[in-house]
């Protein structure tokens, strides 16, 4: 059963926050684990699916929604920043052996 605040109009305490960060953290590190990046409607590993369940119960739906998106986001740009280093590391690596830059 959700926490008692969900169904509340109140502002969720601290405890529940700090539940639902948790929840949050360990679910996301657990889909790092698996080496995927998130993807909101992309399959969920199945080492991840009880920690999903968990974060789901832990936190508002909206926030759920909020941080899926932020962790797409933030996977987004990180793959971004890997394509860019990499490129930038060949073209260095190419005019140190005198090969054309491209």
């Amino acid at each position: 059963e959700p926490c008692s605040w969900l169904m509340s109009s109140t502002a969720p305490l601290k405890s529940a926050r700090t539940l639902c960060y948790e929840a949050r953290d360990s679910f996301y590190q657990c889909v790092r684990d698996q080496g995927v990046d998130f993807i909101p409607d992309n399959p969920i590993p199945d080492k991840c699916k009880k920690l999903r369940g968990a974060f789901e119960k832990s936190c508002l739906p909206s926030w759920v929604q909020h941080f899926d998106v932020q962790q797409e986001a933030q996977a987004r740009r990180a793959r971004l920043l890997h394509t860019t280093i990499n490129k930038q590391a060949a073209t260095a690596a190419g005019s140190l052996s005198g090969k054309a830059q491209s």
